[in-house]
């Protein structure tokens, strides 16, 4: 018997996948609905972190398995200018390495 799918808005983030065993659904403890944004054409995540005022940036490079992860201490807008930082730093390495080539 194959369970049901699970929602797409459904999603855990750093906790580890959800397991399904023996027809039960064990799921962890938090979920997280986060909605990606985009800067130049890069996906990118902010979640809020467990200390006041800490924010996890979250920004998924193209080509990359897994995305680029760092903790941001400050106001949403800091972690947004730490996201963009992160991928017009990428972007730059990037057009310099295709320029050279």
């Amino acid at each position: 018997m194959q369970s049901p799918p699970l929602p797409d808005a459904l999603v855990c983030r750093g906790i580890g996948r959800l397991l399904r065993g023996r027809g039960v659904l064990r799921q962890p403890a938090i979920y997280v609905h986060t909605n990606s944004m985009e800067h130049r054409g890069v996906r990118y995540v902010i979640r809020i972190g467990i200390a006041r005022g800490q924010w996890q940036v979250a920004v998924y490079l193209p080509g990359k398995e897994f995305p680029k992860e760092t903790t941001v201490v400050g106001t949403r807008q800091a972690a947004e200018a730490a996201a963009s930082s992160i991928i017009n730093a990428w972007l730059k390495k990037r057009f310099r390495e295709n320029t050279i080539s």
